[in-house]
């Protein structure tokens, strides 16, 4: 799960494309602010019950409940998840307001698949595209 956030989040960091991957990693002084996941374009494909048998779990209820737990669990357990300490900064800005409500306005029958989908890297859902929506934003 760890491996799973921390691979989410990576887009989320980079303010700009000027910065290299040393800027990020490294010490230096480029400041480092921490979105959010963006999940308004993932696609859930297949069925979602939970361990035990506790029930089925609708679209709805993991866009509204689940989407907004898994971006709070970076700010919730920070011992955990220390960004700073990852990236060898001072300090890292937490502000993850854009990104929740992005996420919140997306309508859920767009969340929905019924296979993986396949995204080609000069479309509008490329990931260099969506960040570029962000930027703008």
């Amino acid at each position: 799960m760890k491996k799973l956030i921390f691979t989410l989040c990576t887009f989320a960091f980079v303010s700009g494309f000027s910065q290299t991957a040393k800027d990020l990693f490294g010490a230096s002084d480029v400041e480092v602010t921490y979105l959010g996941i963006d999940y308004s374009h993932v696609k859930l494909v297949g069925e979602f019950a939970q361990i035990g048998g506790a029930g089925d779990k609708g679209l709805g209820e993991i866009k509204n409940t689940y989407f907004p737990s898994w971006n709070n669990v970076v700010l919730s357990e920070p011992e955990k998840y220390d960004l700073a300490g990852m990236l060898r900064k001072e300090h890292v800005t937490y502000d993850p307001e854009m990104i929740m409500k992005k996420n919140d306005e997306t309508p859920i029958e767009e969340l929905e698949a019924y296979q993986a989908p396949f995204y080609k890297k000069t479309s509008k859902n490329s990931s260099t595209n969506i960040i570029l929506k962000v930027k703008k934003g």
